[in-house]
């Protein structure tokens, strides 16, 4: 029977856990910016005579930071472990597909990323 490595992941291969963390990242990244868009679509009231418009930056600027504070740090760490315990790549063809399928799920949202921005905007650059 084998000892458990230092990794309790399926293949130990950091790339998958480093994209594991950047698609948790992104679901709450998308859980914050839906909250911002509600708040943002509430009524004028008597101290916000003009609405709650901005308050979409507010969580745009917040989902920023997240993706700066929390990719930056769970790389580091992720590296950080990876030096220290050194283990070998278990699973390579399920690790190459999970990243394969990560990288055409990015491209299918890039492109519908796209797709939303108004064309007569494209048109003049803006």
């Amino acid at each position: 029977m084998r000892a458990n490595s230092a990794s309790p992941s399926t293949t130990n291969s950091g790339s998958a856990l480093a994209e594991a963390v950047h698609s948790s990242a992104d679901c709450l990244n998308q859980i914050v910016l839906l909250v911002g868009h509600r708040a943002a679509r509430a009524t004028p009231d008597e101290q916000h005579p003009f609405g709650y418009g901005r308050e979409t930056y507010v969580y745009g600027m917040l989902v920023a930071m997240q993706l700066f504070i929390v990719g930056g740090v769970a790389s580091i760490v992720i590296r950080g472990f990876r030096a220290v315990h050194h283990s070998q790549l278990e699973s390579p063809l399920l690790a190459v597909g999970v990243l394969c399928v990560s990288g055409v799920i990015e491209a299918l949202a890039l492109r519908g990323s796209i797709r939303t921005i108004d064309p007569r905007h494209r048109a003049k650059g803006c």
